[in-house]
Formats: C-alpha cells, structure tokens, sequence
C-alpha cells in the first residue's frame, strides 16, 4: 500500500535528488516502514545514483497523505550522511534551527469545556533533519512547575507515549514546517473532587531539544489524577483536523 500511495511522489523527488529509476521505500531492517496515522507514513528506504550504478544512497521519508481521497499532499526526503563519524543522533534538528508558533485558530478549540492550541515547528535551519512525530509536550505554570499530563493520540485509542518509545521520527525540510494540534479539558467539569491549573507556557521536546512558548490557559483533572491531553501527530495539516 505504502508503495501503491507513495511512490510515485518519491519517483519525482529522488530523481531532482540525483537518483536513477531505481529506488525502495523500504531497507532490511524492522520497521523501515511505518503507519503513524490516516494521513502520514514514515519510513526508510535507498535510491542508485543515477551517475554511479552500483552506489546506493541511504534517506529517510515521510508521506503526508489526504486520508478522503489517499492523494500525497507531500513527500519529504532527506538522505542521510555517509561521512565516516556521522551518528544517529547528527540527524535530528538542532535548536537553534527550530521555530515554535502556537495558534488558538480563531477560537476553533473552544467549546464543551474543552480547549486547545495548534502547534507549529519550524526548519530555519540550512538543511532537513529529523524530529519526533509525537514529541514530547509539557505545560507549566507561572513557578516553574510542570502540570501532570497523560497524553493521548489523536485517534482516542492509542496512547502517545506508546507511539514515542516506538521512535517514529519525520522528516523536516528546510524552511518548511509541520503542525500538531493539542486539545485538552479546561473547564470545571468534574463533579467531585479535582484539580484545576493555571498553565503559562508549552515546553516541547524535540529530539532531546526544548522549545518553549508562552500560553495562558486552564487544565483540569481529577483529584490527584493527570489532565488528559489529546495530541495528534506532527503533519503537513495546516489546520484544526
């Protein structure tokens, strides 16, 4: 499937990138492709250079899919370096090449008790990298302290952290950005006893960086119990899914 969707995006990419009409999304490893959502797949895969027949490049790819009609609304490719020393890790986006933005949408969050923020990161930086698709969020209050959260995905069923210890990591071209949306219970709506916060910022982790940004809002939860909070993976989606 991944192919049938996908591919043809990357057939047109790759070959700007230098490749012949030989390519795989997909490696010998596990998990080089992955289903994160209805509307994003990730993956691993090579491609031959078009001027060198027996060399092969390695890169990383993410699909972002329409999930009506399985159209590619954009396929992402960085490949990934063959330098001698070059780690894991020298993939990931850098701090200082990452912009956060949050956006109330216009207020399209609100309603039923409930509110939320859309999450926009930024690549500034000179060349793509790698960021989490679901990355790690926290929400503090005016002292410093961070407010309990358990996460949940998007989809009601499968939670975040699951997702995250499976490192599903995206690709990030530069000067290009993806977004999240975040929702969560702000309202006094528990009938017996419980725990309502003053949040005054988001702090984001995105591959062992930390972004933070101001936002005033209220969590409520159960007595000693955590805010639920509701994320849906990093995409190309510009808007309130």
């Amino acid at each position: 499937m991944t192919t049938f969707l996908c591919q043809p995006a990357a057939r047109d990419i790759l070959k700007k990138m230098g490749s012949d009409s030989r390519f795989f999304l997909q490696d010998d490893k596990p998990d080089s492709q992955v289903f994160v959502s209805p509307s994003l797949l990730s993956g691993r895969g090579q491609y031959r250079k078009a001027q060198h027949s027996i060399e092969w490049v390695p890169f990383a790819w993410t699909c972002h899919l329409d999930p009506q009609t399985g159209k590619v609304r954009r396929f992402d490719v960085m490949p990934f370096p063959t330098e001698k020393g070059k780690t894991a890790e020298s993939h990931y986006c850098a701090a200082s090449d990452l912009q956060l933005v949050l956006d109330s949408q216009n207020g399209a969050f609100d309603g039923m008790s409930h509110t939320g923020t859309f999450m926009t990161v930024k690549n500034k930086g000179g060349k793509a990298c790698l960021l989490p698709a679901y990355p790690s969020v926290q929400f503090q209050t005016d002292d410093g302290k961070s407010v309990p959260v358990k996460r949940q995905a998007a989809d009601g069923d499968t939670p975040a952290e699951d997702m995250l210890q499976s490192g599903i990591d995206l690709v990030l071209p530069q000067k290009s950005e993806l977004h999240s949306a975040l929702r969560w219970v702000s309202g006094d709506v528990y009938g017996g006893p419980h725990d309502c916060y003053t949040v005054t910022s988001l702090v984001v982790a995105l591959g062992g960086n930390w972004l933070s940004y101001p936002l005033r809002s209220t969590f409520c939860s159960p007595e000693q119990g955590r805010v639920v909070v509701e994320q849906s993976p990093l995409s190309s989606q510009a808007s309130v899914p």
